[in-house]
């Protein structure tokens, strides 16, 4: 059945879009989100899923993080892309946090023990791995240390055994060849076939943790990060969640959590200029976001929308955030109008991550322009205003769905000169079944106060600033009925 999630209200999308002339979508029917994301892949060779690494650090409070001269590196992550000040550790020690990203609850874990203790190891459950492995793609799993991926023993010097939380699982033995130590890393996040998904633990050191310091993990996140952010894995999409296990001393949490406030910071293209969000997220709320970005149901806790999300820090391959169950998570699109590149490098809040040269096929790149003047061509302006219904509506769309285009009105009132800044708007206003009407309008920014130069007089009219405004109609349907009927061969 096709609904949406929850009752049917009016959203609003308002930002500025950069690039906005190089989104060359067609007027045609059927034209969606998803359009605009296949012109982004068209620019560079990308995987059919999300690229996805989680760096798991040790110990910290976020208290301790919060401009510590002992942290410059993390602290100056956090100031560039995304810092979640509410996130949380699920429950002290260590261990529980491990078990619970992997398969949404601790099961019953309470301690840092040991396979060979009681209770203790050959758990029957489902886990992050197991689904991506179910859908096809790849994972691999970096333990600085590790002797080798199948060993399931405690190891030696700074090895940290009770963070390998696959060792516990029934399935560890036909699951260990997608574990190793550090020694692929890098080579294989260059190479043709990186893994869709990425577990990374440093050691006891290296980690800030039990034989370490807040500086010794902040130094090993210094000379680590610069070398993953050039590999191509990171180029094409890559997202990285560094995610801290537990608080130090602090015991507080949102929904189930109790471990303690902790740092976590989200890095990707698209969280570049994010900044501070203050929404609450803990351990399971992390894995929520995980499974959403791949499109997988949710596992265990996960599935409690209290425990948080990573909403528009975290986005899947088609661009899409996760929104669901966060009230302020509004998607915003930022940027210029831009020559030459036809560069966009930053989304706040948003659920598009569009960057690179666009082409049309054949490779010709796409001009600035309308006709033969260099100004902003009006089924750009559509499909910026496209961009904006696709996003606003996506948190009410139900698993498997997505809208597709069916009827447009548009008026494009002013011309929008190269380096003009656009912001757009656009409004769900009715719901007739799986029909869905908006109103969209699209407006110059308004200058900053005192800096009308070369702007032209736009005091005390609002309207001198409107590019353009119509009304677009779309229609949800089940994603993988409309693509086979879509892709079938004429009859």
């Amino acid at each position: 059945m096709l609904a949406f999630r929850g009752r049917p209200r009016a959203l609003r999308l308002a930002g500025t879009v950069l690039s906005a002339a190089a989104l060359a979508v067609g007027m045609t029917a059927g034209a969606s989100g998803a359009a605009v994301a296949a012109s982004a892949r068209a620019s560079h060779p990308r995987h059919s899923a999300p690229h996805v690494m989680v760096i798991w650090m040790e110990n910290t409070d976020y208290s301790q993080l919060a401009a510590s001269p002992a942290m410059p590196e993390l602290n100056q992550m956090a100031r560039e892309y995304a810092d979640f000040t509410q996130a949380y550790g699920w429950h002290y020690p260590s261990l529980p946090n491990y078990i619970e990203l992997l398969a949404g609850s601790d099961l019953g874990i309470t301690s840092d023990c040991d396979i060979t203790d009681k209770g203790c190891s050959n758990f029957h459950h489902d886990k992050i791995v197991n689904q991506l492995e179910a859908a096809g793609l790849s994972w691999h799993a970096y333990y600085q240390g590790d002797e080798s991926g199948c060993y399931q023993g405690d190891g030696s010097g700074n090895y940290p055994y009770w963070h390998n939380s696959f060792r516990y699982f029934a399935d560890f033995k036909t699951q260990c060849k997608h574990i190793s130590n550090f020694g692929p890393l890098l080579s294989d996040l260059s190479g043709p076939h990186p893994p869709d998904f990425n577990w990374v633990v440093p050691d006891l050191v290296n980690s800030g943790g039990d034989n370490g310091t807040m500086n010794s993990g902040d130094s090993w996140l210094a000379g680590e990060l610069p070398q993953i952010m050039a590999t191509p894995w990171y180029r094409h999409d890559g997202q990285i969640v560094i995610l801290y296990d537990t608080g130090y001393n602090d015991s507080g949490g949102n929904g189930g959590a109790s471990g303690g406030q902790i740092p976590l910071v989200v890095i990707s293209a698209h969280d570049r200029g994010m900044g501070i969000i203050s929404n609450p997220v803990n351990t399971a709320g992390v894995l929520r976001s995980i499974e959403h970005a791949y499109g997988f149901p949710y596992i265990g806790n996960a599935a409690n929308a209290a425990n948080g999300s990573l909403g528009g820090a975290l986005v899947s391959e088609s661009g899409q955030a996760h929104g669901r169950g966060q009230r302020h998570a509004r998607p915003t699109l930022h940027g210029a109008l831009v020559g030459d590149d036809f560069r966009r490098d930053r989304v706040i809040g948003g659920t598009l991550a569009l960057q690179g040269v666009y082409r049309f096929p054949g490779g010709r790149t796409i001009e600035v322009g309308s006709g033969d003047v260099p100004v902003l061509a009006t089924p750009r302006l559509l499909a910026m205003a496209e961009a904006a219904s696709v996003a606003a509506i996506e948190p009410q769309l139900t698993a498997g769905t997505t809208s597709v285009g069916t009827a447009v009105s548009l008026e494009h009132r002013r011309a929008s000169p190269v380096g003009a800044e656009i912001d757009v708007e656009a409004e769900l206003t009715e719901v007739d079944g799986r029909r869905l009407v908006f109103s969209f309008i699209v407006r110059h920014s308004p200058p900053p106060s005192g800096d009308e130069a070369g702007r032209g007089d736009r005091s005390g009219d609002d309207e001198d600033l409107v590019v353009g405004a119509g009304t677009l109609e779309r229609v949800v349907v089940d994603r993988e009925k409309f693509l086979a009927r879509a892709l079938a061969p004429p009859s």
